[in-house]
């Protein structure tokens, strides 16, 4: 299957905005209110991806296959206080459900690294909600762990979202590992 990443550009914007509520609604099933999830606007997520695609603070980064946008992933730097300027943050992955559990959104994922590592970021740090393991267990198969904190959402009702976080290994020429 031919795969092509690329930026995004303000005519992905709706599409970017579709595949989120896809991806939401199959992700947070059961865990945010079903009535919160059906009422996900369209038009409102097309405006923020406008608007961060224009101001390019954050990178988005989309996933082709067969001609179709089916993924992305969105990185900048981490705007927690207590996070050093050395640290990337992982602000959402979305994938089309249909094309899960087929090694694309790892793919995505490890790109995105790739694109902070490349920034001359030294970590990554992301929040997952805590009732959401499938995301949780793909995170840590990808080296991030718990650091700890805690974040609250009022996504209809509170829940809570765990930051994890994941060092880079640094080599430096000539010493080896």
């Amino acid at each position: 299957m031919k795969r092509v990443i690329r930026k995004a550009t303000r005519e992905d914007a709706a599409r970017l905005a579709e595949i989120k509520i896809a991806s939401w609604r199959k992700a947070y099933a059961g865990i945010v209110p079903e009535f919160y999830l059906a009422n996900l606007d369209k038009q409102e997520f097309t405006a923020d991806y406008l608007e961060i695609i224009t101001l390019a603070e954050e990178s988005i980064d989309i996933l082709i296959c067969r001609g179709e946008i089916i993924g992305f992933i969105t990185t900048g730097p981490a705007q927690e206080s207590d996070c050093l300027e050395t640290t990337a943050e992982i602000k959402g992955q979305y994938l089309l459900p249909e094309y899960w559990s087929q090694g694309l959104g790892r793919e995505l994922f490890f790109h995105g690294l790739d694109v902070v590592k490349a920034q001359g970021f030294k970590r990554a740090i992301l929040y997952v909600l805590q009732k959401n393991t499938r995301s949780r267990k793909f995170y840590e198969s990808a080296g991030f762990v718990f650091l700890g904190h805690r974040k609250i959402y009022n996504l209809g009702r509170e829940l809570t979202a765990l930051r994890y976080g994941k060092e880079f290994e640094v080599i430096t020429p000539g010493l080896g590992r």
